[in-house]
């Protein structure tokens, strides 16, 4: 079956190279020499499965759309570096994901292995997690995703900017410290979260379903920030003490 992908000529006018990009699902794409200005799309068949952005190294601004570029249409933009960047890894769902290099030459990575996205490679982290066709009328938006920190006690805030909860969607948002609950939290249409308020733990995973039940609706969008933390000041009291103590 083809799926017709629909360009701004605003966005794409200006672009010397144009690709795409087949891989399957859990498998390693592999690593993209983009010469800017340019793009490529990748294109999942089975229901938008999560797709990875792993890093973009080397130098210009990676936009990432869901479907084709359209204007209001960005889910994410990247500064290409030389090597870390703490905003990735980052998964998209969706079936049709387009991304654009201005101003400069990267090399890009990808992967379908969403193992890739739940572990932190550092404690300081931030992303989001969204439906695969976030923003448009769809019955393909569920989304069952987790993040991890490798600390127990890193500081985890969240933030739900949009959430689709008419009929029967729902959606359950758990936290964690290791193996124990700290809290879950259910909504729907009867009992809407607060949106554009961050909420905060200490932990080290962050686990977020979104279930439709096959109704369309619009999605959800919901920002993650992972940073060093502790439940107290203790720590720092007993240190400051013990440097006292040994003061003459």
């Amino acid at each position: 079956m083809s799926h017709p992908v629909f360009q701004d000529y605003t966005y794409t006018k200006g672009l010397t190279q144009f690709q795409a990009v087949s891989c399957f699902n859990f498998e390693y794409c592999g690593n993209f020499d983009i010469e800017g200005p340019a793009s490529f799309i990748t294109y999942s068949p089975f229901k938008g499965g999560p797709e990875v952005l792993t890093s973009v190294v080397g130098s210009g601004t990676l936009d990432v759309y869901i479907g084709g570029a359209m204007k209001n249409k960005t889910i994410a933009s990247y500064t290409a570096g030389p090597s870390y960047n703490n905003n990735l890894p980052q998964v998209f769902y969706g079936r049709i994901k387009t991304y654009i290099l201005t101003g400069g030459n990267a090399t890009i990575n990808i992967t379908r292995e969403i193992d890739t996205f739940l572990m932190s490679q550092n404690v300081e982290r931030k992303g989001f997690i969204a439906s695969g066709e976030y923003g448009k009328y769809s019955n393909t938006q569920d989304v069952n995703d987790m993040i991890q920190s490798p600390s127990l006690s890193s500081k985890i805030r969240y933030n739900i900017r949009s959430a689709d909860l008419q009929g029967p969607v729902r959606m359950v948002i758990v936290e964690r410290k290791n193996a124990e609950f700290l809290s879950m939290k259910i909504y729907n249409s009867s009992n809407k979260p607060v949106l554009n308020s961050f909420s905060e733990f200490y932990g080290n995973s962050l686990q977020v379903q979104y279930t439709t039940n096959g109704s369309y609706n619009t999605g959800f969008y919901l920002d993650f920030e992972i940073s060093n933390g502790s439940t107290n000041g203790w720590g720092a009291i007993f240190a400051i003490l013990f440097c006292l103590f040994l003061l003459p």
